[in-house]
């Protein structure tokens, strides 16, 4: 394996390797290689949002963050089925990111609920053949992300996204037909969609994340709980695994990350400034490979952008606080999901394999 192609792999396949190599050299290659990509990555995402930020207008800033990981995650990971249907996905995905500022203008909180919920299931069902690959967890964090991060648009700002997101459709397609132009060719979309029929259990499990991403927008709206969107990552981050055997661990792994993370923040931002922790924390994400470190530096990013909006330490009071209402209702959530499957004809088991 190149150099290079070292630096396309996961942290955790890297700390696997250095775990298992018997060379003294061959770890310390290893973790320069971990170290390295993890500045590659913070140093091209500042650059990426930056240009956009200057080229289309400071507003569409957080749609660059959003814009950055979905090329990150399109190089690696298609949608499972032919390039011509997955390029018509695309499309619809960049028309859902164009109509959240939309929804969020809206004061009727039922009907924000029912285009909230139209819209993710189109991005999940669009997108998730494979869930184990990641790609309902990537596109409900973007939907909550935007949604939490919108503000009134003007029409000005409106064509400019407009232009943005175009832009970023045919550059993302044609790297999206460079990487996986040859993969799934005689799979259409419908068959990915209907291939083990309608009510399969990756449907219905598409279904159950779509509708709880949605109620939780919903009741965080209806509640007006403070950084909203810290609510719907806590309760997302839970629900998306696709092994419900696994939520429990979630939850200890999250709370712990999220309350460590939150006071080691707390405690360097009186000795470091605020931006200097937050690129800290990217790079520190970049060299984690479990879930519970990579929420201890989740909250280096977040802690950051909350200190300029929230006085003294409420940021971290809020960070801490929404993050335990989004993990109690989770496990409520999928309590109640599991008793609904269990009353179903279906294999439970089924959602493990």
């Amino acid at each position: 394996m190149t150099f290079y192609q070292k630096l396309q792999l996961d942290p955790f396949v890297l700390k696997k390797q250095i775990h298992n190599s018997v060379s003294k050299n061959e770890r310390q290659k290893l973790f320069f290689i971990m170290f390295l990509r993890s500045i590659f990555i913070v140093t091209f995402a500042i650059g990426f949002i930056s240009a956009i930020g200057y080229c289309f207008g400071m507003e569409n800033s957080f749609l660059a963050v959003i814009l950055f990981c979905m090329l990150l995650s399109l190089r690696f990971v298609h949608f499972g089925y032919k390039i011509s249907h997955s390029i018509v996905s695309l499309g619809i995905i960049f028309i859902v990111l164009f109509s959240i500022p939309l929804i969020f203008e809206l004061e009727n909180f039922y009907l924000k609920f029912i285009l909230n919920l139209l819209n993710l299931l189109l991005l999940l069902f669009l997108t998730g053949k494979d869930p184990k690959m990641g790609n309902p967890g990537l596109y409900s964090f973007s939907y909550i992300f935007l949604l939490g991060t919108s503000t009134k648009l003007n029409v000005v700002q409106l064509n400019s996204r407009f232009w943005l997101l175009l832009s970023c459709f045919i550059f993302f397609s044609v790297i999206f037909f460079q990487k996986h132009r040859h993969k799934d060719m005689e799979v259409s979309i419908s068959q990915s969609i209907f291939d083990k029929g309608i009510a399969s259990m990756r449907n219905i499990w598409l279904a159950y994340y779509a509708v709880g991403t949605s109620l939780i927008i919903l009741l965080s709206e209806v509640w007006d709980l403070p950084r909203a969107m810290w609510v719907g990552f806590a309760f997302s981050s839970i629900i998306s695994t696709f092994d419900f055997s696994s939520s429990k661990n979630r939850v200890i792994d999250r709370m712990i990350g999220v309350i460590a993370g939150s006071i080691l923040f707390m405690v360097l931002v009186n000795f470091i400034p605020k931006d200097w922790l937050g690129i800290i924390g990217g790079i520190c994400l970049g060299l984690s490979a479990t879930y519970r470190f990579k929420n201890v530096f989740n909250c280096f990013g977040a802690l950051a952008l909350a200190f300029t909006i929230f006085a003294g330490n409420s940021a971290v009071v809020i960070r801490i606080f929404d993050n335990l209402v989004g993990v109690l209702l989770a496990v409520i959530y999928v309590f109640i999901w599991k008793f609904l499957l269990r009353c179903m004809p279906f294999d439970l088991d089924a959602l493990r394999k």
